[in-house]
């Protein structure tokens, strides 16, 4: 059972109650914590109203319209985004900060004034426009891969399905019919080690897996996952990391899938949901604590290589 669905609003999909028997990959990837974690979540469902997420969603609904505009369709930002003006504090001319109480009253009688569901400051709009400019039109062979995927991807679209009994949702950034798209704003070096630390950080590759085993139950076939990374400063840096090495490769020649590393956690992790669901139990992190010789779970966490190193230093010192 899958379906793909076009047009879907986002606070729809994210809390329309419509959906909520779907697990998204966010909600999947909580279970990395414990399943007694994510079952808290997701009986006790809080909006992130935090600064990072409200930019990366304005950057998204500018590419939004850049998609709309590269398939000669009519888009405009004005129904999307709502442009603050921050109060100014009379004594120093300078507009408070969005930490403030006079800016968050003055914020929230402009929200409830306005139709549109982003907000966000001139200057905040300025900056990510440069950004999505450096993306789109700015950055060599990577802007022009960009605006062909623009040109023949479409977003917005949300695709359910079925796996091993657990119904599952996703909403790529942008999708062809080849490829599955995600772009990433982020204030990391676009270099290989820190592209890998991220990945691992926020379970991308979970991410990653998790849309190409639904889109394969809705299409019947296995498209490769691009990250598309671009700095949230200048120089407006950015780059497109292939997921093929992290999550599901498909050999073309071979007609064989083979599941990498973020594919392996996708399954176990969809495995430990479904076996939650099924006993109604929901252990806590010890859980996920291997036992010792007497059965009892006790966390022995290594030291990283640098503390290691450090304190190499330290006794050479001595």
């Amino acid at each position: 059972m899958s379906d793909i669905i076009r047009n879907l609003p986002n606070e729809e999909y994210h809390h329309g109650a419509a959906w909520s028997e779907y697990l998204s990959s966010t909600q999947l990837k909580r279970y990395l914590v414990s399943p007694l974690y994510a079952k808290w979540c997701m009986d006790n469902p809080e909006e992130d109203k935090s600064d990072a997420l409200r930019l990366g969603s304005v950057f998204h609904a500018m590419m939004e319209v850049e998609n709309a505009h590269a398939r000669n369709e009519k888009a405009s930002l004005t129904d999307r985004v709502a442009v603050f003006t921050p109060p100014v504090n009379e004594k120093t001319g300078q507009p408070y900060g969005s930490a403030t109480k006079a800016y968050k009253e003055v914020l929230e009688a402009f929200n409830a004034s306005v139709t549109c569901p982003l907000t966000a400051t001139q200057a905040e709009c300025e900056n990510i426009s440069d950004m999505v400019e450096a993306l789109v039109r700015g950055n060599g062979a990577t802007s022009r891969q960009v605006r062909k995927l623009l040109k023949w991807g479409e977003s917005e679209v949300t695709v359910t399905a079925e796996v091993d009994g657990v119904k599952l949702k996703v909403r790529p950034d942008l999708l062809t019919k080849g490829k599955i798209i995600d772009w990433k704003t982020t204030s990391g070096l676009l270099t290989e080690d820190e592209i890998n630390r991220t990945i691992s950080k926020y379970g991308y590759d979970i991410s990653a897996a998790m849309y190409q085993r639904v889109l394969f139950e809705a299409t019947g076939k296995w498209l490769n996952f691009y990250l598309v990374f671009i700095t949230k400063t200048a120089p407006y840096d950015c780059v497109m990391v292939d997921m093929s090495e992290w999550a599901y490769k498909y050999d073309e020649e071979l007609d064989i899938v083979l599941p990498q590393v973020g594919a392996i956690k996708f399954q176990h992790l969809l495995k430990l949901h479904k076996s939650c669901l099924e006993k109604g139990e929901w252990p806590g992190a010890e859980s996920l604590v291997p036992k010792d010789d007497g059965g009892v779970r006790i966390m022995r966490p290594s030291p990283p290589e640098w503390e290691v190193r450090r304190a190499s230093v330290l006794l050479e010192q001595v």
